[in-house]
C-alpha cells in the first residue's frame, strides 16, 4: 500500500512535468509565430 502511494505520487509528478513542458512549448511556438509575423 505504501509503495503504491509512492508510485502514484511519482506518476503525478511526471505528468505535471510533462504538462508544464508542453505548456512552455506551446507558449514558445506562439511567441515565434508572433515574431515571424512582426518581422515580415
Amino acid at each position: 500500500m505504501c509503495s503504491g502511494a509512492i508510485r502514484q505520487r511519482l506518476l503525478i509528478t511526471l505528468n505535471t512535468a510533462k504538462n508544464l513542458s508542453h505548456g512552455q512549448n506551446a507558449f514558445a511556438s506562439k511567441t515565434n509565430e508572433r515574431l515571424a509575423r512582426e518581422s515580415s
